[in-house]
């Protein structure tokens, strides 16, 4: 977590390695992808503007779907 100077939360960050499966009718071997999100609590658009280039900078991409299921349904 990225912390304020009173110690409060600005920003979470966390790395998800998501392995989803589809069920019936199109079974098929697992999907595995890799997604970096940045929760920030409290409205900030600064600090989300200066995640995104961080990010993008080291090499993320923005992620095409809104959700992991989303991603895997449309898989």
């Amino acid at each position: 977590a990225l912390s304020t100077g009173t110690g409060d939360a600005a920003a979470e960050i966390t790395d998800d390695r998501v392995t989803a499966r589809r069920l019936a009718p199109r079974p098929g071997q697992p999907l595995r992808w890799r997604e970096i999100e940045v929760e920030v609590p409290d409205r900030s658009p600064e600090l989300q503007e200066a995640a995104a280039k961080l990010l993008v900078s080291a090499g993320a991409r923005p992620a095409a779907r809104a959700s992991k299921l989303a991603k895997l349904l449309a898989s």
